[in-house]
């Protein structure tokens, strides 16, 4: 009985410990992480206050100004 175990695990082991397991191990690694850390880090996106956004916007607004601004001197 277990000889017969062994023989159906024999195929699944060999197939994990292959250069194709392993790359699908580590594929499946990398997503299931991305996930994990999209939904530990990723919930608070939609709670940044106002007053946070616009001095956001306001920054970038200047160093755009100043990219554009540059560019255009030195042309």
């Amino acid at each position: 009985m277990e000889e017969d175990e062994d023989k159906r695990c024999r195929p699944i082991g060999m197939f994990l410990c292959g250069r194709t397991g392993l790359f699908l191990l580590v594929i499946g690694y990398a997503f299931l992480g991305a996930l994990i850390f999209k939904t530990l880090e990723g919930g608070n996106v939609d709670n940044v206050p106002v007053h946070i956004q616009r001095s956001r916007e306001d920054c970038l607004r200047e160093l755009w100004l100043i990219t554009v601004n540059g560019i255009t001197f030195w042309c």
